[in-house]
């Protein structure tokens, strides 16, 4: 059914890659921090674009946004 269905979902809060136009995201602070020591950053050329790669940049940059928004909300709640 599909509530069993949901209920089957898992929750992953994805870290994003700090670095000016990494695209890089990781499931643990271990996987960022072993990224950003070996400077492996996943940089988009400036080579012609199609519309597909165009959404995927433009969602990744709304959830680097919002993942990053909600931590610090996250934290803000945990430190009161």
């Amino acid at each position: 059914t599909v509530g069993s269905a949901l209920a089957d979902l898992e929750y992953y809060d994805l870290l994003f890659c700090p670095a000016a136009g990494c695209t890089a995201t990781f499931e643990s602070n271990i996987e960022l921090s072993a990224h950003i020591a070996a400077n492996m950053h996943v940089i988009v050329d400036d080579v012609p674009r199609t519309t597909n790669d165009t959404a995927r940049i433009h969602l990744t940059e709304i959830l680097r946004s919002t993942s990053t928004r909600s931590r610090s909300e996250a934290e803000a709640i945990l430190r009161h």
